[in-house]
């Protein structure tokens, strides 16, 4: 595959780490089908989802997303809309709220209630009455000015109801109306300290109320009239009653007044009130939740397929962007062609697998691929050929080529055996290839406790149990296989077996008697028998992830000895983190996923270079679910439960052999101290000489190892070099390939 042009990466956001190396950019992407909240005007709707926000364009059908990447900060967004000046208002689940201007392109974040210390501060609805915006939150109103941004005012009590008691909805005619879980609070006639619980009055069921449950309140016709989840009530300025006899006991979802309708949502209809007369328009079980607006012919509801749009009482569209099928990224991998291929979950979680070609999401799944026996693919695996594998919760695994074939393995096309209470039930809880092309499968709790089978490039089966101990048949880890072939696999870290497992068939599949088994574990030198984790750097040593940080095995050969003794050596910087997932770059750095966010370390460990976490960075959450990366793009994506992030950096894997030099931006400004020139092209271990252009060396750069290296301007001494033209050699260590370039430098 041709690499991405790195330039066109610099566009947008820089993290500078340790090492002159750089992230270029960050972006994120998520499934926008869950919709909590969505607003509409003439030109557009505006739609809040658990993966951020998008705005479909009416005009010409196209989606703009709004994430943390293009400047949004909370995560997931529950509430939304447009007010009064034309900005977006978008409130999340952890009380922060975006204000986004269209026309500058820029978000405001207002932090107040997310900052409160407050344990459940979500924001649940918006309500717009000039320039106050009411904000309906978990602990009561808010009000703020939308043009100064600035907190007016918040109403914590309601007359006798407990202090801090949740609000679903605000509505303002005249009078303030508090829609709660135990009835609605009215602000008395001519009250002016809203703050004091004396300034509201509560109504409930003992005053007419259907339901003290309140979702929404509106106003219809010279009437109020209340959502509950036993029918709707409209208010007479005394007293609460029932207003549609067909729906008192119906939970109600939402409803929109229009003209002199009332269109109502809930859970198994859509119907509509009209002069007194009540008709059901469509009776379906409905995911739909809230009522958007009206456009044209057409009505617009929320619901975890999209946006949906209604005409004639039918169904005609479904609204949401191109994305993964679902905020799940349990297993990732990389292919040769630079394509992301993800796992969604074992069991009923499984929603299928995902394939992200950089640009574009394809979701398989037995609506879109009804060859697929199940939607339960929890485990990826792509070798060095173009191919990838995928493992299935009870069907075994699929094969997808460099042509994207796919070919399907389960008990009736191959050996394998599944768990004992079904036999035709496979799980395939690791794949990776041998040094030969051999696929090795790691088989979860099968009957005939065969844990570990090779299919050949020859298409030959050959299975293996775990010798030492053949009771021991319970594995959901991971499987690697480093470069003298052996396999290392651990047990869920719920096992009692829980433990690094090795074996080694001696380069003779038939021949049992020379194979190679072991166990590792805290006994041994591991810092826990829970293991999450498990990978390979390009020194070849095996990188270990537990509950108590990680473990480094450095002489991974010896497993082939008859009493192996490993080196088991503890990473400092990383002890007490719970390791879920580690990824190797194409510079030997290390991507650490942990509860608490991700670590970007050096090759040996040592020093932690860089952290990002959800408040530093676009990480959707801090919980690491899975680390994958593109080596020879530079892309490390990073699955968590909210969404991917993906962080395109300069470590890409370097050239085989010397081509071309680009040296860039040219001419080389210095002078600020923030200026970098960028080599692009090198091979590995790179040796790299800037010299003047008298032939007199002026900088050792120093590479890393990668495809890219960097130069600040500055001699060996530590200063800025001349205006000038300056040469840059590159060779290999022995100096034998050497290839120059040059370049014109600018100081201030």
């Amino acid at each position: 595959m041709k690499s991405k042009p790195l330039v066109l990466f610099f566009s947008l956001l820089f993290f500078t780490v340790a090492n002159g190396q750089e992230i270029l950019s960050l972006r994120n992407f998520s499934d926008m089908k869950d919709v909590r909240s969505a607003t509409i005007n003439d030109s557009s709707l505006w739609a809040a989802t658990t993966g951020g926000a998008f705005k479909f364009k009416f005009s010409d059908s196209t989606y703009t997303l709004l994430t943390k990447t293009e400047g949004l900060n909370g995560s997931p967004i529950t509430a939304s809309i447009i007010d009064s000046h034309g900005k977006i208002w978008l409130g999340s689940q952890d009380g922060t709220i975006d204000v986004y201007d269209e026309k500058t392109k820029n978000t405001r974040r207002i932090i107040d209630i997310a900052n409160s210390g407050r344990t459940f501060r979500q924001i649940n609805n918006f309500s717009v009455s000039g320039d106050t915006v009411f904000v309906s939150t978990d602990f009561g109103a808010v009000l703020i000015n939308s043009q100064t941004f600035s907190f007016i005012d918040s109403y914590l009590k309601f007359s006798t109801l407990p202090s801090n008691s949740k609000v679903n909805y605000i509505f303002k005619k005249d009078r303030i109306f508090v829609a709660t879980e135990s009835g609605i609070a009215v602000s008395r006639v001519g009250a002016i300290n809203l703050a004091a619980p004396e300034s509201w009055i509560l109504y409930t069921t003992a005053n007419g109320l259907t339901s003290e449950n309140v979702r929404k309140i509106s106003s219809f016709r010279d009437s109020i009239i209340a959502a509950t989840t036993r029918g709707v009530s409209v208010f007479d300025g005394t007293n609460w009653r029932s207003l549609i006899p067909q729906l008192a006991t119906n939970s109600i979802s939402d409803f929109s007044v229009k003209n002199d309708s009332i269109i109502i949502i809930t859970n198994t209809s859509i119907s509509i009130f009209r002069n007194g007369i009540f008709t059901l328009l469509i009776a379906d079980n409905f995911s739909s939740k809230k009522l958007i607006g009206f456009r044209e012919n057409n009505f617009f509801l929320t619901s975890d397929r999209g946006v949906e749009v209604y005409n004639n009482n039918q169904r005609v569209a479904l609204l949401y962007p191109n994305g993964p099928e679902k905020n799940q990224f349990i297993s990732m991998s990389t292919d040769t062609r630079g394509n992301l291929w993800v796992a969604s979950g074992s069991d009923v979680t499984g929603v299928g697998f995902y394939k992200f070609d950089g640009v574009n999401w394809e979701n398989f799944n037995r609506n879109t691929f009804p060859r697929l026996p199940s939607n339960s693919y929890f485990k990826s695996y792509s070798d060095n050929q173009g191919n990838t594998y995928i493992g299935n919760w009870g069907f075994g695994f699929i094969h997808i080529d460099k042509n994207d074939s796919v070919e399907i393995f389960t008990t009736e096309n191959s050996p394998l055996t599944g768990i004992p209470l079904n036999p035709q039930f496979v799980v395939i809880a690791g794949l990776a290839k041998d040094s030969k092309g051999n696929l090795w499968l790691m088989n979860f709790d099968p009957a005939d406790k065969k844990v570990l089978s090779v299919l050949t490039k020859d298409s030959l089966w050959y299975e293996f149990e775990y010798i030492n101990n053949p009771d021991i048949a319970v594995f959901n880890g991971n499987l690697i296989i480093d470069q003298f072939d052996t396999k290392w696999y651990h047990a869920s870290p719920r096992s009692q077996n829980a433990g690094l497992y090795f074996f080694n068939e001696n380069q003779t599949l038939a021949n049992l008697n020379d194979d190679r088994h072991g166990f590792i574990n805290a006994s041994t030198g591991l810092n826990s028998n829970l293991i999450n984790c498990i990978s390979l750097d390009k020194r070849g040593d095996l990188w270990v992830g537990t509950n108590l940080g990680v473990n480094i095995i450095s002489n991974t050969n010896v497993a082939l000895n008859n009493v192996p003794q490993f080196r088991v050596s503890s990473v400092f910087s990383l002890r007490q983190q719970s390791i879920n997932a580690i990824g190797v770059d194409a510079i030997n750095r290390k991507w650490v996923g942990t509860n608490q966010g991700l670590l970007l370390v050096t090759s040996d460990g040592i020093q932690i270079l860089n952290v990002f976490n959800t408040t530093n960075s676009p990480l959707l959450s801090d919980q690491i679910v899975s680390i994958a990366i593109d080596e020879e793009n530079g892309i490390v994506y990073v699955g968590v439960e909210g969404g991917l992030t993906a962080f395109y950096t300069t470590s890409l894997e370097p050239v085989s052999s010397f081509e071309e030099i680009n040296l860039y931006p040219s001419p080389f400004v210095i002078g600020d101290g923030n200026s970098f020139l960028t080599i692009d092209g090198l091979i590995k271990d790179a040796e790299i000489k800037l010299l003047s252009a008298s032939g007199k060396l002026v900088r050792n750069v120093e590479s890393l190892g990668g495809r890219i290296a960097f130069w600040d301007g500055k001699n060996n001494d530590g200063n800025f070099v001349n205006t000038g033209v300056y040469i840059l050699v590159a060779s290999d260590k022995e100096g034998n390939t050497v290839k120059t370039a040059k370049v014109a430098v600018i100081r201030k």
